[in-house]
């Protein structure tokens, strides 16, 4: 598994109708999340205000991870906004 710092996530959130809702903060706002297998996608709803942006990444903090995630940023309608792949 691996594992991101922060506030955690609320399964099931495998699709975007279950999506685990994210607060933003202008401090800042970090999620925990777990990719179970190779095949686990979580997906985490946020209404980004005006001005402000997004980072995201998938690591395990030790700087490996066994499952090689990806993040996609999708616009309200669901079309990808940023993909890193």
């Amino acid at each position: 598994s691996c594992l991101l710092e922060g506030n955690s996530q609320v399964e099931p959130n495998g699709t975007t109708s279950s999506a685990t809702p994210v607060t933003a903060s202008s401090t800042g706002t970090v999620v925990l999340g777990v990719l179970s297998s190779s095949s686990d996608i979580d997906y985490f709803s946020v209404v980004v205000p005006a001005g402000y942006h997004v980072l995201a990444e998938v690591s395990d903090g030790r700087g490996g991870c066994a499952n090689a995630g990806s993040v996609r940023l999708l616009g309200s309608t669901g079309s990808t906004l940023v993909s890193d792949t």
